[in-house]
């Protein structure tokens, strides 16, 4: 039997041809903290945007750090994604919540889905706009491994569906965090590289604590797609 440890993992699996996502958590989510601070404005951040295609979709992350020597509380009320000037038409189908207190350079991370984009290409480097209860919207850019701007799209799945965007709850924190991406299984999560390490062996990706047995002992999470199997049936079968 194997014992869970409760460690900083995420799981972010995309189904490009069932069109969902499923998160997984190995732990629950960080407390909120009860102290208040005034909200954060666009002068106190900093931040960026990254996404890779995953399934058709486009799956990424965005980290924002308080740059002032203030505390400041940090709400997202919702998000857009522009370019060349332009807010595109994306349906929000799900939007971050809660509150997340920025203590002078601390910052917040949170991962998203874009998908299915029948509207013509991008012809200018993609921002994420994160609006703000002030009114205010911060705009981050959305950048490549090696810092380069980017303007892919995900595919077009349905002519007749809108495009959607699902973002989850912002978390304190993002220091460690290392993407990992098995373009075998199509599954790509974010996992707390200073506590743990994966290991892709045939159909098992294993998550586990550093120094402890890579295939067995303490394992944080395990994922597997059996030969013939669909990946659909895969995520019904260990986590629905």
């Amino acid at each position: 039997m194997r014992r869970w440890v409760l460690l900083s993992v995420l799981f972010l699996i995309v189904v490009g041809t069932f069109g969902y996502v499923v998160y997984e958590s190995t732990r629950p989510p960080a407390p909120t903290s009860s102290a208040t601070a005034p909200s954060c404005t666009p002068l106190q951040l900093s931040g960026s945007a990254s996404w890779e295609g995953i399934s058709g979709g486009l799956v990424g992350a965005i980290q924002l750090t308080n740059t002032s020597p203030s505390a400041c509380t940090f709400t997202p009320e919702n998000f857009s994604i522009a370019s060349n000037g332009q807010t595109l038409s994306i349906n929000q189908v799900a939007s971050s919540s809660g509150a997340v207190l920025l203590q002078p350079s601390t910052s917040a991370r949170t991962q998203f889905v874009w998908r299915n984009w029948c509207a013509p290409l991008l012809t200018a480097p993609a921002q994420i706009g994160i609006n703000l209860p002030n009114g205010e919207t911060f705009s981050v850019p959305v950048l490549g491994p090696s810092g380069t701007p980017q303007s892919n799209t995900p595919q077009c799945d349905n002519m007749e569906a809108s495009s959607t965007l699902f973002v989850s709850t912002f978390s304190e924190g993002g220091g460690g965090v290392t993407a990992y991406t098995s373009q075998m299984l199509g599954i790509s999560f974010e996992y707390d590289s200073s506590q743990a390490s994966v290991l892709e062996q045939g159909n098992t990706i294993y998550v586990y604590p550093i120094g402890a047995p890579s295939t067995g002992g303490d394992l944080i999470e395990m994922f597997s797609k059996f030969p013939g199997e669909t990946l659909q049936q895969s995520i019904t079968r260990q986590l629905l």
